[in-house]
């Protein structure tokens, strides 16, 4: 890896500096807190102080290897409002019911799934085919179940999650590009997950 960009400078994105400082040549920080980010460039650290979601759909095409979502958002459907904010595109509640795994609803209009129902330790490695924590068996990472969920009305997208360090996942900038040019292709309601192995945070949305 060449190039990391990590948003938000708390417990998580911490955690990932950490874990990922020796994988780069360089590690850009985001947080708009400047308190939160190391004073100056310090071991290919590299601190910017900005609100994560404006920064990164500033950009025409983000020239980084991965990208670390550690904000407390589903930061892959807030980028692809803010990056389609002139379209007509807006947030929508989820429909009730979906049929995934764990499934819990929030007054937000976010919905969480999981193969898990107890705490994952920080350190899980995410190993093929069982659980870390249990021993159980799994039979698909639920990235790949949640790829066939069909809701009518709606086309689901998912960006998986790849985990690059024990507990700490991320996306390239292609996912993203990929996941906005189907949204505008389509133009018709939709639902954005993202899922790692085990877990899984889903928002919905429609065009104005």
């Amino acid at each position: 890896m060449d190039k990391i960009l990590v948003l938000g400078a708390g417990r998580f994105g911490a955690r990932a500096v950490r874990a990922l400082a020796g994988e780069a040549r360089q590690l850009v920080l985001v947080d708009y807190d400047p308190a939160a980010l190391p004073l100056s460039v310090n071991e290919g650290i590299v601190p910017v102080c900005a609100e994560g979601i404006s920064y990164l759909a500033g950009m025409d095409y983000p020239e980084f290897d991965w990208i670390v979502p550690a904000l407390p958002l589903h930061t892959a459907f807030a980028w692809l409002l803010a990056k389609l904010k002139n379209t007509g595109i807006r947030a929508a509640a989820v429909p009730p019911g979906l049929d995934v795994p764990g499934c819990c609803y929030f007054e937000n209009s976010t919905v969480y799934a999981s193969l898990s129902a107890q705490t994952c330790p920080e350190d899980c490695p995410e190993p093929e085919g069982f659980c870390y924590l249990t021993g159980a068996g799994r039979t698909l990472p639920l990235h790949q179940e949640l790829s066939g969920l069909h809701v009518e009305g709606y086309i689901t997208h998912v960006l998986r999650s790849c985990q690059l360090a024990p507990g700490v996942g991320g996306f390239t900038p292609l996912q993203l590009e990929r996941l906005s040019a189907a949204v505008s292709v389509s133009r018709l309601p939709g639902l954005v997950v993202t899922s790692c192995a085990c877990h899984a945070v889903i928002n919905a949305y429609y065009f104005v």
